[in-house]
């Protein structure tokens, strides 16, 4: 398992660190917030998050809702991501990649 140190101001009790499944299950609690989007397969899926060198990538995969302005879709999908990873662990990530794998049509 890939872990992410999220505390070394206090090394003298230890370090504190955080799994890849925790940052994605953060990932996924912002992803919540959004509207317009959905899973690209599977909910479990929707999230592959990297740890190298202690800094972070998120890679998202989502589908979004016809009709939407994608552009901003992604931006406020990219920002949620990051400003909830940074208000829950205080890490900054170091990209939040947006994958679009396709569109949900309404059915009429």
């Amino acid at each position: 398992n890939e872990y992410c140190v999220i505390n070394q101001d206090n090394k003298e009790l230890g370090l504190a660190s955080i799994s890849v499944e925790a940052l994605n299950n953060i990932s996924l609690i912002a992803l919540n917030k959004i509207n317009g989007i959905a899973p690209a397969k599977k909910e479990s899926d929707m999230c592959d998050t990297k740890v190298k060198d202690n800094e972070v990538e998120v890679n998202l995969f989502i589908k979004v809702n016809q009709g939407v302005d994608v552009v901003k879709t992604c931006s406020d999908v990219q920002n949620e991501v990051y400003s909830t990873i940074l208000d829950i662990l205080g890490v900054k990530c170091k990209s939040v990649n947006v994958n679009i794998s396709g569109f949900i049509y309404d059915k009429d």
